[in-house]
């Protein structure tokens, strides 16, 4: 039966591997950014496995034209992850120096665009006769415990909160909904930001930060095989949260 999934945000480190390893399981993968370049590199690299179709998830008219896109080429999906998001560089200033406008949009971006996202594709995960449709969220350990950037914070909390009640509704359906949470991952953008990662890999369990590939596994292993799990998030950090220290 075919497998056909939407990976949005598949251009950036965690998606690129996460399309990778689709595309090795012999899924139609459909990758949803707004980076054109590394998009279209991608569809180039898998030609035949990969279409990429350039979406801002903040545009209302963008995604609408992504639904008729994606409805036009093929009628249905059957799997979801959404990796868009991530914390605003001015996030790392304190709360009160942090413009009001920076605030919303990383509220928007982290949460209220993927909720509107998933409302806006519900209608092609529906129309799936695939027995096993999963949608599956990235979050963030930021979510669950107090490690700072507020805003990107408790939008990612929201996305916890926004998976069980999500899985709620569809469960009857035999949708499952899922989210991960990782802490640092050692990816282009993170390795960007000022953290300190000799102290970060210092501070988790298995003294190391998880790899692209490695998120990229736990996404597969929930989309794919992990049948009876839903309304779950997943913390895969290499035990930051656990010991405390991000």
């Amino acid at each position: 039966m075919k497998k056909t999934i939407v990976i949005v945000g598949g251009a950036g480190g965690i998606g690129s591997a996460t399309v990778q390893l689709f595309v090795r399981q012999h899924y139609q993968v459909v990758i949803v950014d707004r980076d054109p370049e590394q998009g279209r590199l991608l569809q180039q690299r898998y030609a035949g496995a990969v279409e990429f179709i350039a979406c801002d998830i903040q545009n209302q008219a963008s995604i609408t034209s992504l639904v008729l896109d994606l409805t036009r080429r093929y009628g249905a999906i059957s799997h979801l992850i959404t990796l868009a998001g991530r914390a605003l560089p001015e996030e790392f200033l304190p709360l009160a120096e942090i413009p009001a406008d920076k605030l919303l949009d990383s509220l928007d971006l982290n949460l209220g665009s993927q909720l509107l996202l998933v409302q806006q594709l519900l209608p092609l995960l529906r129309a799936s006769t695939h027995p096993n449709r999963a949608i599956t969220f990235v979050s963030s350990i930021n979510g669950l415990k107090a490690y700072g950037r507020v805003a990107y914070s408790a939008a990612k909390a929201g996305l916890s909160g926004l998976t069980q009640s999500l899985a709620l509704e569809l469960g009857p359906e035999d949708i499952r909904v899922n989210s991960v949470a990782p802490g640092t991952v050692l990816t282009p953008l993170a390795l960007s930001e000022p953290k300190d990662f000799s102290a970060l890999k210092a501070g988790s369990l298995l003294n190391r930060l998880a790899t692209a590939d490695e998120i990229a596994q736990v996404l597969f292993a929930l989309s794919e095989s992990l049948t009876c799990l839903t309304a779950q998030t997943l913390i895969a950090d290499c035990g930051q949260s656990a010991k405390g220290y991000r």
